[in-house]
């Protein structure tokens, strides 16, 4: 993946990340045992990269993966303590 990376444009790379973020979405949503629809959640991802898209709207499932992943993405290196795990006061359970 990396190898790829390198040779891209940044056009490329946007749509090699929303193409990735695309199948991560729907493969962790239908782990979950929900099943989105492809166009709707790449579209809500381009969307939240601010590029055009479809004038269809997705349905809010799908936008929210969308808004849900590039969050995740955007802040997952950020010292920030609402992010951090740490052990309950029951040592065996895990609280945020």
């Amino acid at each position: 993946m990396i190898g790829t990376w390198r040779h891209l444009d940044e056009t490329g790379r946007l749509e090699f990340q929303i193409d990735w973020l695309t199948g991560e979405a729907l493969e962790t949503s239908a782990i979950e045992g929900e099943f989105l629809d492809r166009n709707s959640v790449q579209s809500s991802f381009c969307r939240q990269f601010g590029l055009r898209t479809d004038v269809r709207r997705p349905e809010p499932a799908e936008e929210g993966i969308a808004e849900l992943m590039v969050d995740l993405c955007q802040s997952f290196d950020r010292d920030d303590a609402r992010y951090s795990v740490r052990p309950a006061s029951h040592g065996h359970e895990w609280a945020p």
